[in-house]
């Protein structure tokens, strides 16, 4: 991601130099999805992988009651679905980590509404900062070095005060 290339039916060689430099990060999906699992503030949840989201991580509001140390930032986005339902999400700054690397104060959107079948879903403004090696039973990623998107990425779409 962070070059902004595919690579599409890679040989042998090149598939095993790739996937020797990669972490395993699911072999389950939900839906034809991969679901992968994200410390959050001290809490494993288990995230749907949606390319699709231009998020973060966006979790059920139950899932907060598990996590610690969350910091509150006195904003909400309301984001709107691919049904068209409209979701509010409040924002909050945690501690992740993910494929063996820690990532200090990303916001996390919670929403006010249950993520069915899973505890949330993690888009690719936290997926940008990984490479992906994707086969049709597992999903592997490497951190790239990239920055996950901040709380100051969504300043044009974020409201003051809750939900």
């Amino acid at each position: 991601l962070r070059d902004g290339y595919m690579s599409l039916a890679m040989g042998t060689t090149e598939f095993l130099y790739e996937r020797a430099q990669c972490s395993l990060i699911s072999s389950e999906t939900v839906g034809g999805a991969y679901v992968c699992t994200i410390n959050i503030a001290g809490a494993n949840v288990r995230c749907t992988v949606d390319t699709g989201a231009s998020t973060t991580i966006c979790i059920g509001k139950s899932v907060l009651r598990q996590m610690k140390g969350v910091e509150r930032t006195n904003a909400h986005i309301e984001q709107v679905g691919i049904n068209a339902e409209v979701v509010c999400s409040d924002i909050v700054n945690c501690n992740v980590t993910f494929c063996n690397n820690f990532f200090p104060s990303v916001p996390i959107f919670v929403n006010q509404q249950s993520i069915e079948e899973t505890d949330g879903y993690v888009g690719l403004g936290f997926l940008k900062a990984f490479d992906m090696l994707v086969t049709p039973l597992s999903l592997f990623a490497r951190y790239n070095g990239a920055p996950v998107a901040s709380l100051d990425s969504y300043n044009a779409v974020r409201r003051e005060g809750s939900c």
